[in-house]
């Protein structure tokens, strides 16, 4: 019998060249800290950057990569030795991590044999004669690339190709051994090193062949001959391995007047697509046979048409439950449409990824829960429109029904309600008539600001948001200052407000990895300047306009501004007025925020008072500095002078002296921006949902 397998699970990124690998394996590591272990044998060679379309300096800057540029162009790098360096690299990532955790392995390449290799182990080679192996090199070294693939394909009917070296070596075994490499890779295997959860990614073959297309149409602009030129003039060997690969090969042939140059780009697709049909058919049919020494590894099929990001956060979702460490009792989430409603559902999400089941309560579906999520589900609540009430439907009784019958059909532990008006409110009716049916719930509020500094003050509900308060059984406030400015308001002798601040997903909100953004947003020259809210008076847009005509005197510039609400028709008409039009662009509702923050150099947030300043930390984490109003709870978010600059509220002159300081100092603006990216990371999903997580737990015991 075969005991358990304690070995960690490792997620192996797999499938065709071209099918969105590398993009993904980047957006994954946006959600989870992790180190990459590339198992792509073209891209362990040093210089050979372009081809091999390897990730760029920023990009492994951001995300820390194992298995590039190992050795020169003609070394020798075999399937062994990779699998020996990559259990290296893998156990060296678990232990930085110490018992506190730190970033998990994910292999990620379409290098069967290397994955192969590691994930099951390396083959037991008998001794060979070496003066026949010698022999056996210097024929094959005689022979045009494809005729070694020839012979290797008549030696060994399972070999798949995958290059000159690969070909000359299963060559060399089946001639030397009598038995094809294919035969010692399945019989005489040792254990392997690794646990391998395969994530197979693929996509249909004319979606493959267009991204294949453009890949090397990429290649060429970015300088794919250059990058065999500079090879060759070094001395290099035109057959070399390296310039064997795939693109490589026929740049060699061109530069010899093999092939014409017209002929260069269809040569490198076709041979791309050959390639990519060889993986495909490799991984549809290897990944199911283990080898001896391995167990049955779970195979996971996805389609990969769909965005990095989307694919990343199934990822994601999928490895938390495969690797579950939380035994915590269930919470639940209830989220209403603005600010926090986005707080909630990203939070419930959160939750449901660390496998928690999440239902949301609502009248409407909220706006950033996009598709099918595991273990999540939504529940409308309806309401009656009856000529009894003449003055509006009693949406918070139909509320409270709604909270009884999920709580009690779903067995539900805990509510999380956000705002105490009506949302708490409701949630204690609920609880009520659960505990005259013999069944408990427990209730969490968490406060966002107009329900304490606005509505909840309104001599109409004061009473009965202060008595929601204090009947939760733990409350939070997502500032200090809104916690101080609960207690001040409701006194609240009787509870206690627990400071958890708004989080970013990383996922959504990063720093950029190139300008496609700042291009679509304004012209070459200009810099961009941007605000988002939802255009209340509180919010004073009319101050953001006036500190861009102050920026805009003085240096080329376009401001975008994301939202809708009450004060836009005042601000259209204010640019207007003072002739901005051509250099302000007004988005309205955008779904994908972050992609507007990734293309902008300032931030402006003048408003009067804000809780928190979600929209602040989220530029932050597209590393954009904030000039902000020194008011509510920014300073908690913005270090004034560090990352960005806080200014007295309606100090428009001060705010636009600050925006061009920042703007025509490059050095400053660098400082500023890296400062605000790191920043915004002390409050990722990461380091703050756990937060709730043990709330839940203590409520719940």
């Amino acid at each position: 019998m075969v005991g358990p397998d304690t070995r960690h699970l490792t997620p192996v990124l797999v499938g065709p060249t071209g099918v969105g690998k590398t993009a993904v394996a980047v957006s994954l590591a946006a959600l989870t800290p992790i180190t990459v272990i590339s198992a792509d044998a073209r891209q362990v060679y040093r210089g050979l950057d372009i081809g091999t379309a390897k990730p760029d300096r920023e990009t492994r800057a951001r995300v820390p990569h194992r298995g590039l540029d190992l050795v020169s162009p003609g070394e020798r790098y075999s399937a062994g030795r990779f699998a020996r360096d990559a259990a290296g690299w893998i156990a060296e990532t678990r232990a930085s991590g110490g018992s506190g955790g730190g970033r998990e392995p994910i292999v990620v390449g379409g290098t069967g044999l290397y994955i192969r290799a590691l994930a099951d182990g390396l083959f037991r080679e008998p001794p060979f004669d070496q003066e026949r192996r010698v022999q056996l090199r210097d024929w094959s070294a005689s022979l045009e690339g494809a005729d070694v693939a020839r012979w290797a394909g008549r030696l060994d009917p399972q070999f798949l190709g995958g290059g000159r070296q690969r070909a000359a070596r299963a060559i060399e075994v089946a001639l030397l051994t009598g038995h094809a490499l294919s035969w010692w890779q399945r019989e005489a295997r040792e254990g392997g090193t690794l646990r391998p959860w395969y994530i197979h990614l693929t996509v249909p073959r004319e979606v493959l062949h267009r991204r294949l297309a453009a890949r090397v149409d990429q290649m060429l602009a970015g300088g794919l001959v250059a990058e065999v030129q500079r090879q060759l003039a070094a001395g290099i060997a035109p057959d070399a391995a390296g310039l064997d690969g795939i693109g490589y090969r026929e740049v060699v042939a061109m530069l010899r007047g093999q092939l014409s140059e017209s002929a260069l780009r269809d040569a490198i697709l076709v041979s791309t697509r050959r390639y990519a049909k060889r993986q495909e058919t490799w991984f549809r049919n290897q990944l199911r046979e283990p080898g001896a020494g391995s167990r049955e590894p779970e195979v996971w099929t996805l389609d990969a048409t769909g965005t990095a990001e989307v694919l990343a956060r199934r990822i994601y979702e999928r490895w938390s439950s495969l690797t579950p460490d939380s035994r915590l009792p269930v919470p639940r989430c209830y989220p209403t449409y603005g600010g926090s409603g986005a707080v909630a559902t990203e939070l419930g999400l959160e939750l449901a990824r660390r496998g928690h089941e999440i239902h949301f309560v609502s009248y409407a579906s909220p706006f950033r829960l996009r598709g099918f999520a595991e273990r999540v589900t939504f529940h409308e609540v309806t309401q009656l429109e009856y000529p009894l009430f003449e003055q509006s439907s009693p949406y918070a009784l139909a509320l409270a029904v709604k909270q009884h019958e999920v709580a009690k059909r779903e067995q539900l532990d805990l509510m999380h309600v956000h705002y105490a008006i009506p949302h708490a409110a409701t949630a204690w009716l609920a609880k009520q008539m659960l505990e005259d049916e013999g069944l408990s719930l427990k209730i969490v509020t968490t406060l966002h600001g107009t329900d304490i500094t606005l509505v909840g003050q309104d001599p109409s509900y004061y009473t009965l948001t202060k008595f929601s308060i204090e009947q939760s059984d733990a409350v939070t406030a997502v500032s200090a200052y809104l916690r101080e400015e609960t207690y001040r308001a409701f006194g609240c002798g009787q509870c206690e407000v627990r400071v958890i601040p708004n989080f970013i997903a990383t996922a959504d909100y990063h720093p950029p990895t190139d300008d496609a953004f700042r291009r679509r947003l304004a012209p070459k020259g200009h810099r961009v300047v941007v605000h988002v809210s939802n255009f209340r008076p509180v919010k004073r847009v009319g101050d953001v306009v006036k500190i861009f005509a102050a920026v805009r005197k003085r240096i080329p510039a376009t401001l975008v501004l994301v939202g809708d609400g009450p004060d836009r028709d005042a601000a259209e008409h204010e640019v207007d007025s003072i002739g901005l039009r051509k250099d302000v662009r007004f988005l309205g509702k955008v779904e994908s925020v972050g992609d507007v923050l990734r293309g902008a150099d300032l931030f402006l947030l003048p408003s009067a008072t804000e809780s928190f300043g979600l929209a602040a930390l989220e530029a932050m984490a597209c590393a954009v500095p904030v000039i902000a109003s020194a008011a509510g709870g920014l300073p908690e978010v913005v270090e004034d002078g560090k990352t960005g600059f806080l200014v007295p509220p309606g100090d428009v002159a001060a705010m636009a002296e600050r925006a061009l300081r920042v703007l025509e100092n490059p050095t400053e603006h660098e400082r500023l921006k890296h400062a605000a990216a790191a920043r915004a990371l002390e409050f990722s999903a990461d380091r703050v949902v756990p937060r709730y997580e043990q709330l839940y737990e203590e409520v719940l015991s």
